[in-house]
């Protein structure tokens, strides 16, 4: 399995754009998407994982970093049960992405990340 290009940002920060590329360029990223093509298999992921990541990285508040890998790796192969060929470039959207990429490179060493960024003012 070759590592993921994950795509994150800002959300409202033109990510789905991003995203409809990365598909028109052949990349699978996913069939459970909602409006914004966030990889929902992710969400309730990010939802119980982001506030407990960040609080280790910054504060060296405990976290179980295995149940954390296990509920990533359930993630993973939801997201890529559709997925046939199993060489074929592949990736996810979901713009909370930011605050995991440490995990994420822990996981994937050669993991793309396409890191959206907007001017707000037109936002």
């Amino acid at each position: 399995m070759k590592d993921p290009l994950i795509i994150g940002a800002l959300g409202g920060s033109g990510t789905r754009v991003v995203a409809r590329i990365v598909r028109q360029m052949g990349y699978f990223i996913g069939e459970y998407l909602n409006v914004s093509e966030d990889a929902m298999e992710f969400v309730p992921f990010y939802d119980h994982w982001i506030n407990p990541f960040s609080a280790y990285r910054l504060q060296g508040a405990h976290l179980d970093l295995d149940r954390m890998g296990l509920d990533f790796a359930e993630c993973v192969v939801r997201h890529r049960a559709p997925l046939h060929e199993r060489n074929r470039h592949w990736g996810w959207k979901e713009p909370r992405s930011i605050y995991l990429l440490p995990f994420f490179h822990r996981i994937f060493p050669e993991m793309k990340f396409i890191q959206v960024l907007r001017d707000g003012r037109d936002m």
